[in-house]
């Protein structure tokens, strides 16, 4: 069964050590490996992410390397093909008024004509929105869309200036950076615990 081909699996591979050496040690390499890997995961990766409080310390020494470009908030409003008619009254209802209010006159539950979600970009994020003068009630021409005939465009509502990023706003390069620091504090700590020896011959042989 299981147990005696688990048996005999071992015992070929013991053979198999001790009529090869170079297996032997290919075996020594793989499971040093494998513990290094878990070790690394432990301390560097699994650390980085899970370790909030590390996390929030180390964005403190790096704080001001993450930044926000000028930014413009925005509301992009989506007409259904069904509501085509409605689409010069939407554009100058919305262009002095907030997003919930152009929703609240020209939607109902029965009348769904109108969507709208609100979008922030960076400078050079948007083809359409960097054409544009970024001031609040700005608003972008209308454009269909070829595959459902709705027609769309996006109202400026406000422009956020350039600053500083929070952790969650910045969080994955931060986790990155925390990562990289990790990593050089680990590999640190391996030297100071195991002093590299370097084979010469094996050396020689790698330079010709």
């Amino acid at each position: 069964g299981d147990f005696v081909n688990k048996e005999c699996m071992g015992y070929e591979e013991k053979q198999l050590e001790s009529k090869y050496p170079d297996f032997k040690a290919l075996m020594r390499e793989y499971e040093e490996g494998i513990l290094l890997f878990e070790a690394t995961k432990m301390e560097v990766w699994d650390k980085a992410s899970q370790d909030s409080v590390g996390l929030a310390e180390f964005f403190k020494t790096v704080d001001g390397k993450y930044k926000w470009q000028e930014r413009a908030a925005v509301t992009l409003y989506s007409v259904k093909e069904a509501g085509k008619n409605k689409v010069d009254e939407i554009r100058a209802f919305a262009k002095n008024n907030k997003k919930e209010q152009v929703l609240a006159k020209f939607t109902s539950a029965n009348n769904q004509i109108l969507t709208a979600i609100d979008r922030t970009f960076e400078k050079g994020r948007n083809e359409v929105l960097d054409k544009l003068a970024w001031v609040p009630g700005t608003l972008s021409a209308n454009e269909e869309n070829k595959r459902n005939k709705s027609i769309n465009f996006m109202k400026v509502e406000e422009i956020l200036p350039a600053g500083d990023k929070t952790l969650s706003e910045a969080r994955g390069y931060v986790v990155a950076d925390y990562q990289d620091a990790l990593e050089k504090k680990w590999i640190e700590e391996l030297k100071g615990r195991f002093p590299i020896v370097i084979n010469q011959t094996a050396l020689n042989n790698l330079i010709k």
